[in-house]
């Protein structure tokens, strides 16, 4: 979430204008070394109508976002998934908007066994 103060030239007064960007890591490697160890999704889970999953390549659902667990860390049941392909989908609403948003991507797991 970024808070700008917008001012119109030579104006003494101005307004500010609060905005956010969704910014995903395409690539983890829960090796944990601090380094790209998981998708965190915290930053918008507070958000009204949040939603997360993460998919396999046949689109089994092997992660699903809870209050309780907003990070996904290459595993399913504590088990660590093999090294692949993983497609994600999130949605929440935009609090400047009020409209629904939803993203989609991949996400390459880099697994040491």
């Amino acid at each position: 979430m970024y808070n700008l103060m917008v001012r119109v030239k030579n104006a003494k007064c101005g307004t500010s204008l609060s905005f956010f960007t969704f910014v995903i890591s395409n690539a983890i490697t829960p090796n944990m070394d601090g380094i790209n160890d998981t998708i965190d999704f915290s930053g918008i889970s507070g958000y009204k109508d949040f939603a997360a999953s993460i998919f396999d390549r046949y689109g089994a659902e092997v992660y699903k976002a809870s209050k309780g667990d907003v990070v996904w860390r290459g595993s399913l049941k504590g088990i660590n998934l093999p090294t692949g392909t993983y497609w994600y989908r999130v949605q929440w609403e935009n609090p400047a908007s009020k409209k629904l948003e939803q993203r989609s991507g991949w996400i390459l797991l880099k697994n040491r066994n």
